[in-house]
């Protein structure tokens, strides 16, 4: 069964911190784990989060701070973004900084290395071509809820 926590608060980085451990994350898996952590956000466009259409930076940031507390040292952040520059995404919503902050590298999902991967028990493809990288680390999506013209609401159909 998923857990959810609803945190109140003015400071997202924060606020996002305290529901991971809310929920109590399992971080097995992900601290013990050879490959690197691949934060995905949802930047499709170019626009500032304020706008409530892309990710806020800070919210990234949270996880971010979440995961380096528990000692995971290798995190990066990438994002495909389908109708912009991904690296102004990146700037605009102030990854660029999170980054910096960090001393994480951001990766270009769309510039990336492609490889076929054939999903197990696939309802329709059969194989599909997937950016290297996801498929070397350990991905933590980060999506944006919000409404879509064509599914109600977007919650992690980005992924």
């Amino acid at each position: 069964m998923s857990r959810v926590a609803i945190v109140k608060g003015l400071n997202p980085v924060e606020s996002t911190v305290k529901a991971l451990r809310m929920i109590e994350a399992d971080l097995d898996a992900v601290l013990h784990a050879e490959k690197p952590v691949l934060i995905k956000p949802n930047y499709i466009n170019a626009e500032h989060p304020l706008t409530g259409i892309t990710t806020d930076s800070r919210v990234v940031e949270g996880v971010v701070k979440f995961l380096k507390e528990h000692g995971k040292g290798d995190i990066l952040i990438g994002e495909g973004s389908g109708f912009a520059d991904t690296f102004q995404a990146f700037t605009n919503a102030g990854i660029d900084k999170v980054g910096e902050r960090w001393n994480l590298k951001l990766v270009d999902l769309n510039k990336d290395a492609f490889v076929e991967a054939y999903p197990p028990n696939p309802l329709s493809l059969k194989r599909v071509k997937v950016a290297k990288t996801t498929l070397e680390s350990i991905v933590i999506s980060v999506p944006k809820l919000k409404l879509h013209r064509m599914a109600t609401v977007t919650l992690g159909l980005k992924t």
